[in-house]
């Protein structure tokens, strides 16, 4: 059997110094109050009473424990609360403090608190992610319980989801285009989420969020959608090139996003795409310059003159081994004009394709049927600027030619210069698409 005097400073910590006890009088029901007789430090008999009553801390999440705020999406907040109660003896009281928090986790300073046997309390701690990642904070709840004092550690802890934006396809290259055709891609991949921002449970709003890049220049067009994209989601937009030229097309367009930033924070973003392709297509070249005057000079009556007349198509554009970018269509050849039945072109037939680098010859005949300055025009309609096949440019020639009876006079040169010009007004001029 110990000795009270022992119990009460070992196991209750109590100070016993000078103090003599004589004997223990009375126990309450409950074992925690003793009142006895004993000698005090100045020598003398004195009653004393022993209150072994106390308070005791417990909290929620217990000592060792974890207050988890699961998954937040960045840039929102959660709130959970921590709780400590007085599970002492009956007419304890327990002081303390909830600790602060810092970082991701607030309030930034603590909390005082007493608590009657049985009271409790809770405060209030959140968290708001700044971004993707776990995060976690170890606190410390202290109090005055137990006999020498009690103390709780519990860790604050709550993980940052968010959306990510990944550029997909940060050049779009349509590669080589006929003049006056169109290409369109229809399923351009342009953005990825690669983020984990459906963890937090709050749907479209931690979706990726955004407008794909919008074109409408330099023969560029389309795209300019919205886009909500969950966690593993695509966006694909539709995009058209119609070359305007012969040259190189370039531009740059920019998607905007309002979250999902590359860096984890969700914060708002823009990323530009790049659009390029190379505009090709024949190029229609002749051995006279076109709405020139092809001469066949002086013709006797009843006799014909020839001319030769070289097409070409010397276009100096790459085909990447697809002749149809390149090859030019001579689509019809008339002969209008104010004498078209005295002229005539050999060896010609419609649809006639010179390929890249390649040249016909036609022979043109003038027929001497009629005395007297007779004039043409001779047209071409060709694919130049148009798709394969179809009509684009449309070239023209002036002819013109004069029949004289046999044995008459041909008139002296300044006089051949009159008729030229003559016949040169009379003749039509180059036309136009579409003319």
């Amino acid at each position: 059997m110990r000795r009270l005097a022992d119990v009460l400073v070992s196991d209750y910590g109590l100070s016993l110094t000078g103090w003599t006890l004589v004997e223990a009088r009375g126990v309450s029901a409950d074992g925690k109050v003793i009142v006895g007789y004993g000698t005090n430090p100045s020598g003398q008999g004195e009653s004393w009473i022993a209150n072994l009553r106390v308070a005791a801390l417990s909290s929620t999440p217990g000592d060792g424990g974890r207050l988890g705020f699961g998954n937040i999406l960045v840039g929102t907040t959660a709130t959970r609360s921590l709780s400590v109660s007085n599970s002492g003896d009956l007419g304890t009281t327990l002081a303390g403090t909830l600790p602060a928090g810092s970082g991701e986790f607030t309030p930034g300073s603590t909390q005082g608190f007493s608590l009657a046997q049985g009271a409790s309390t809770s405060r209030d701690y959140v968290y708001t992610p700044t971004a993707r990642g776990s995060d976690s904070l170890p606190v410390i709840i202290t109090s005055d319980g137990g006999i020498a004092g009690q103390n709780s550690t519990v860790t604050l802890t709550g993980t940052g989801v968010a959306p990510v934006s990944s550029v997909l396809t940060p050049t779009v290259d349509f590669g080589l285009v006929r003049i006056g055709t169109t290409k369109s891609l229809d399923n351009v991949p342009v953005v990825r989420n690669i983020g984990d921002g459906n963890q937090s449970g709050l749907g479209a709003l931690s979706n990726l969020n955004g407008t794909a890049p919008a074109l409408s220049t330099e023969g560029f067009s389309g795209g300019g959608d919205p886009f909500s994209l969950p966690d593993g989601g695509t966006c694909y937009a539709k995009y058209s090139y119609d070359p305007l030229n012969r040259l190189i097309g370039q531009t740059l367009a920019s998607a905007t996003c309002s979250n999902g930033s590359p860096d984890g924070t969700n914060g708002a973003h823009a990323f530009d795409m790049e659009f390029i392709g190379q505009r090709v297509g024949p190029v229609f070249g002749s051995s006279v310059p076109p709405e020139s005057m092809i001469d066949f000079g002086w013709v006797v009556l009843g006799s014909s003159a020839t001319r030769t007349l070289d097409l070409s198509n010397p276009t100096p554009d790459p085909n990447g081994g697809d002749a149809s970018l390149t090859d030019l269509t001579l689509l019809t050849a008339s002969i209008g004009g104010l004498g078209p039945e005295y002229y005539s072109i050999l060896d010609f037939s419609a649809g006639m394709v010179i390929p890249k680098g390649g040249t016909f010859s036609f022979t043109l005949r003038f027929q001497g049927n009629e005395l007297g300055a007779q004039s043409g025009t001779l047209t071409f309609v060709t694919d130049e600027g148009a798709a394969r096949g179809q009509a684009g440019q449309i070239y023209s020639f002036d002819l013109g030619g004069t029949v004289f009876q046999a044995g008459q006079d041909i008139p002296e040169p300044a006089t051949l210069l009159l008729l030229a010009g003559g016949l040169a007004a009379l003749a039509r001029r180059r036309k136009p698409r579409g003319a």
